[in-house]
Parts: structure tokens; C-alpha cells; sequence
């Protein structure tokens, strides 16, 4: 068994072991906020959630047809995974906030999603979809400035932790696609410090 071990790590070079870890951390990190969700320790901002979920799935398919497939995508392509997982979750435990203000949120986030979408410079694309994420991520940010208490897991600082790791696999991939993993660090810092309040 060791030597299995030691013979799949021998074959990682520095960049896959990062992108595996930062993967496991972001697995753990979906999974405790879906534990969450489902005990209700916290309640979902299902439009952000959705709009996350078709938004870094849509990412991660154009990115995968103009690149092929990069290590620093295992965190784009389990945090689609877990998006759908705690849309799904929140819907069928009927546990997850919707205010009437959050659609337009959503709309802009699809307008910026749109442009992202017709735009073929790999900037302008990077750029709107981080906007449209953020957008998206109002309602969860505004809720959990609000009530702190409604967003606070775990499950964020572990994420906080798997986007450091894949920063660091970024650096040799030049700063377009540092661009999201960077916006992911930072999201995931405000939700740190907005949850930890008392």
C-alpha cells in the first residue's frame, strides 16, 4: 500500500499536488456547508448558489475548449459540482433565502454572464465573469453582513485555504488565470470575516 503511495505521489509533480489538495479542500468545505444547510445551521442564498453553479460550470467548459484541461481547474470543476450539490440540498430541505430584491442581482450577474460569453478576448471573458460571480454573490454577502450567524461554516475559511493553494499553482500560468482564483481568495476572506462577527 505504501509503495502505491509512494509511487502515485512520485508521479505528481508540484503543481498537480497543489491542485489535488486545494480539490480535497474544497470537497471538505462543500461538504461541511452542505451538512450545514441540511442540519439549517445555515441557510443558502439559493440565487447566488444557482447563479454560481451555471455560471462556474459555463466558465470551466469554455476555459476546458480553448485550453484543454489544466491542473488549476480542479477547483472551478468541484466547486460547480458543489454549487448544484447545495442548490439541490437547500431546494429539497426547503431551507434557503430568497428575498424579492435578490432577482435583480441575478439579472445583472446574466447580463454579465451574456458578455462574458459573446466576448472573445480572454480578458474581457475573465473580467465580467468575476463580475457576474460577485454579482451573483451580493445576496449571500449582504446576509451574511446582516446576520452573520445565517452563513457562518467552516466551510469558508477551508475554501479561504484550497483558493491559497491554487493561487500558488497559478503563478506559473501568468496573471489571466490568477485573475478568478484571486477574486475566489478574496470572496472567500470577506465571508471569513463577515461570519466570524459576533
Amino acid at each position: 500500500m505504501s509503495l502505491i503511495l509512494v509511487t502515485l505521489f512520485t508521479n505528481f509533480n508540484a503543481e498537480e499536488f497543489l491542485a489535488l489538495v486545494a480539490g480535497l479542500l474544497i470537497i471538505i468545505a462543500q461538504v461541511l456547508y452542505i451538512i450545514n444547510t441540511f442540519k439549517r445551521k445555515v441557510q443558502p442564498s439559493i440565487l447566488s448558489w444557482l447563479g454560481w453553479a451555471i455560471l462556474t460550470g459555463t466558465s470551466l467548459v469554455s476555459q476546458f475548449m480553448v485550453a484543454g484541461w489544466k491542473w488549476d481547474f480542479t477547483g472551478l470543476f468541484l466547486s460547480t459540482v458543489g454549487c448544484v450539490i447545495v442548490s439541490i440540498v437547500a431546494i429539497s430541505n426547503n431551507n434557503f433565502s430568497l428575498r424579492k430584491k435578490d432577482w435583480q442581482f441575478v439579472i445583472l450577474g446574466f447580463i454579465c454572464m451574456g458578455i462574458y460569453l459573446a466576448s472573445k478576448n480572454p480578458w474581457a471573458t475573465t473580467i465580467f465573469a468575476i463580475f457576474a460571480d460577485l454579482i451573483l454573490g451580493v445576496p449571500t454577502i449582504r446576509k451574511a453582513y446582516l446576520n452573520p450567524d445565517s452563513e457562518k461554516s467552516s466551510a469558508w475559511l477551508i475554501g479561504l485555504i484550497s483558493w491559497t493553494f491554487t493561487l500558488f499553482i497559478c503563478v506559473n500560468h501568468g496573471l489571466l488565470f490568477s485573475l478568478f482564483p484571486l477574486y475566489l481568495f478574496l470572496f472567500n476572506v470577506t465571508m471569513v470575516y463577515l461570519t466570524s462577527k459576533k
